[in-house]
């Protein structure tokens, strides 16, 4: 803010401007140490003498500005343009006002003004750019940063600003030229090395991004920006304790920085705090209603909860894109969110722009918003869920590229007869309360500890549930390294001698993929938690089987297949709910609740057909079909699941639309597992969904003796052959329909030949005894040999896909 200039205007009396001196001499004094209303008080002194005096006047205005008072400053200053209309400091002082009252155009106009009037006027070139800058201009602001330069061109501010505006047009070669610029000309200028530090962070250099943040903050301690960008960095590499330690410093220094209580509640979200991730994007919004990024950020702790709490997560991420239109992740998120709960309003059009929004961030070389997990189920052909897989497979390689293996990695002394057994480790986030652990619990103890050691490390802190206490217990060795960072973890598997190292997540919830990227085994194996190629380059395999994996679908993967002789999906329904098959042995004054129709609201005399995956798995084309066939289908009902309860409402609207009343479909509450498996045999057949199958539900519903009807790869991804596979292992491959129309025509036949249902149920409830499906500890010796192939033909250089024996009783 200019506060000093020599008045045009005709001199006062010789008294009254040694008077006029003194009284601004002390004012600005006052000015300097921040009294600004002493400031002020002064300034009224001298102007009473002259009010004229535009010295006086520029000095006032400046000492309002400082106490915030914009209209005051305004109108001060817009009297020393009036008394002399050549005063170049006075206007480009009003664009000081006017931008930070938020009236860009006004503060375009008058540093143009300031301009016009003093052309080789610096400061008001480098404060136009700065808005021009804000306005994102960013072409033009750099036009206007490189006049500034010609009149200071040793501004290491104008240059660090430059930078700015070149790192808005991703130009990031120029924008890292600035930046050093300005550091050439002023080496501790705190805010260049915390901008080149944006730059090193963009190109994925993370160690030097690291050292210019934390230069910064060695410059200037109390430089809040600096905090919150290593802490952002901290929080990208999984340092979460020591980011929100740095967030919190951030906010400390600048309670009302918007952006460090948003990235903060990230990371508190990334810790499963989600009470305190709420509260700090709820203080980002207090701060800055418009803040569409936290309203996004809030929009999915709500998403995340469990139970969710979609609809406001919904409203949340519509004001987000009410605020910020151009909002991929926030629209992305709705989407999926919106699917969730079976809103289909506008599905077509709402779709298509989710491809359109895809293929642009893959097209631009930006890592999708949509995440892969989600695109299982969607309505993408395979190529475009294979690209975004690959998209998120180059982000993971590119965020360890700083990180330097030293000492390297050693290979472990292979296995042999007195010398080590084959040592197989498992990396999960789930090692609790989750569907892979209600699958794989029994696994890790039934391994061959003769031939191999089992080494589980866990992604997730311990949740204290039967499933981690087991897995715990029954494994040789279980490890924690939920703290540890990425490469400090590979270390540790790497030190343990790990031949074979399976990833149980891919890129589900919690992943650190970045551990497999680092190498730690000689051998590394998808399995199970993603269901599709990881395009991951140093996974070397994936477990899959023949029916789950097809000759059509190969040219999806990118890794080696291990085909498993039978079913591919490991289950542990036999150990666990031995007594809750079809006939289950409950003793008659057993307090073991038994199901009935009457309680779950069905006709005790109705053909039931259900569905209890969760509700997103249902689209548009199922449920029409599900329409048809009870149409067809005198005297039956539907039966889904209130998975997430909000989805009923819109289930019920779009079956009406339908023709089908209220009455014929019928929801069931969430129950626990062993009742919502008792609870399953109150129903006829069950519906699969081709988009993404039933996958542990579909062992679920087999085991407690529900014939299965599924379309064989409807959406020609893995994901909707799973079913299939199941089936297929159960012995019951006749349920397999090739298309839609015979998938209706199978279901309806079923329901109107009583005695065929009755005769497929009594092989269902053999079978599940006999069949390979529920033979965990065969899975199991199964497993180990096809990993012992894998493992042997990496020692021999031997490359491609392979069949594993079987060795099923």
């Amino acid at each position: 803010m200019s506060r000093a200039r020599r008045n045009k205007e005709q001199a006062p009396a010789a008294n009254t401007a040694t008077q006029i001196a003194e009284i601004l001499k002390k004012a600005h004094e006052f000015y300097n140490t921040g009294r600004f209303n002493d400031c002020i008080n002064r300034c009224k002194m001298a102007l009473a003498l002259d009010e004229r005096s535009t010295d006086t006047l520029l000095l006032l205005g400046a000492a309002q500005y400082a106490l915030r008072d914009m209209p005051s400053a305004i109108r001060t200053n817009m009297k020393a343009v009036q008394i002399n209309k050549d005063f170049a400091e006075a206007f480009g002082n009003l664009g000081n006002c006017y931008k930070d009252s938020g009236q860009f155009d006004m503060a375009v106009k008058f540093y143009e003004k300031a301009i016009e009037k003093k052309r080789d006027f610096a400061v008001a070139h480098e404060n136009l750019a700065n808005v021009l800058l804000d306005l994102g201009q960013y072409p033009k602001a750099i036009e206007v940063y490189h006049n500034a330069i010609r009149y200071a061109p040793r501004s290491a501010d104008i240059h660090s600003n430059m930078g700015n505006a070149y790192k808005a047009l991703n130009d990031l070669d120029r924008a890292e030229a600035a930046y050093k610029r300005a550091l050439e000309i002023n080496p501790n200028h705190h805010h260049a090395h915390n901008n080149l530090g944006n730059v090193y962070k963009d190109r994925g250099m993370v160690l030097e991004a690291a050292a210019c943040y934390i230069r910064s903050i060695e410059i200037d301690p109390e430089y809040s920006a600096g905090h919150s960008n290593y802490a952002s960095l901290l929080k990208d590499n999984g340092e979460l304790d020591k980011a929100i330690y740095h967030f919190r410093q951030a906010i400390r220094l600048n309670p009302n920085f918007a952006d460090a209580w948003s990235n903060m509640g990230n990371t508190l979200k990334d810790k499963n705090l989600m009470t305190e991730a709420e509260a700090a994007y709820r203080e980002a919004l207090r701060i800055n209603p418009n803040f569409a990024i936290a309203h996004s950020n809030l929009a999915a702790v709500f998403k995340d909860l469990i139970p969710p709490r979609l609809e406001e997560a919904i409203e949340e991420y519509r004001i987000a894109l009410g605020l910020q239109p151009d909002f991929p992740d926030a629209y992305c998120n709705l989407v999926h969110s919106l699917q969730m709960l079976c809103d289909w309003t506008n599905r077509d059009e709402v779709y298509k722009k989710l491809v359109d929004i895809t293929m642009g961030q893959l097209a631009s070389g930006a890592v999708p918003s949509v995440q892969p997990f989600h695109a299982l189920c969607y309505p993408f052909p395979p190529q475009l869920l294979h690209d975004i897989c690959q998209s998120y497979a180059d982000r993971v390689n590119i965020n360890i590229r700083h990180l330097v293996v030293s000492p390297p990695f050693v290979r472990p002394e292979h296995p042999a007869p007195g010398g080590p057994r084959l040592r197989i480790g498992y990396v999960s986030s789930d090692f609790g309360n989750h569907p892979l652990s209600h699958l794989t619990q029994s696994v890790y103890g039934m391994h061959n500890r003769e031939l191999i050691e089992v080494f589980c490390y866990s992604l997730m802190p311990d949740d204290e549930t039967v499933y981690r206490r087991k897995i715990e217990s029954e494994s040789e060795h279980f490890t924690d390294i939920t703290d540890l960072q990425s490469l400090d973890a590979a270390r540790k598997i790497n030190e343990d001698g790990i031949h074979i190292l399976v990833n149980l997540n891919g890129f589900t919830k919690g992943s650190r993929n970045e551990i497999f990227a680092l190498k730690p085994a000689p051998v590394q194996v998808m399995y199970m938690g993603f269901c599709n190629t990881s395009c991951m380059d140093f996974m070397n395999y994936m477990v899959t089987d023949h029916v789950a994996t097809p000759p059509s679908t190969r040219g999806h993967f990118s890794e080696q297949l291990i085909f498993m002789p039978h079913s591919y999906f490991v289950n542990d329904h036999a150990q666990c709910f031995a007594d809750l098959t079809i006939n289950p042995r409950v003793p008659v004054d057993s307090d073991v609740w038994v199901p009935d129709r009457a309680s779950a609201g069905l006709d005790p005399n109705a053909i039931v057909f259900c569905n209890f995956n969760q509700l997103y798995k249902i689209d548009p084309t199922i449920l029409e079909c599900w329409a048809r066939i009870l149409r067809r289908v005198p005297n039956s009902q539907l039966w889904l699941c209130r998975f997430p309860e909000v989805g009923e409402k819109n289930i019920r609207k779009e079956a009406h639309a339908l023709g089908i009343p209220d009455e014929r479909v019928v929801f069931a509450d969430v129950l626990a597992k062993a009742d919502y498996i008792r609870r399953l045999k109150l129903a006829d057949v069950f519906l699969d969904t081709p988009l993404c199958n039933a996958h542990t539900t579909g062992t679920d519903v087999l085991w407690g003796g529900t014939p299965m009807i599924t379309v064989d790869g409807g959406a020609g991804k893995m994901a909707s052959h799973v079913a299939a596979s199941l089936l297929t292992a159960v012995g019951l491959p006749e349920l397999i329909a090739p298309d839609l129309a015979a998938y209706e025509e199978l279901a309806v036949s079923l329901a109107l030949d009583t005695d065929r249902l009755a005769e497929i149920k009594k092989r269902l409830a053999e079978n599940v005894h006999t069949m390979p499906l529920f033979k965990t500890q065969n899975w199991v010796r199964e497993f180990e040999t096809g990993l012992s192939m894998a493992y042997e033909r990496w020692k021999n250089g031997i490359h491609g896909d392979f069949d594993v024996p079987s060795c099923q009783d």
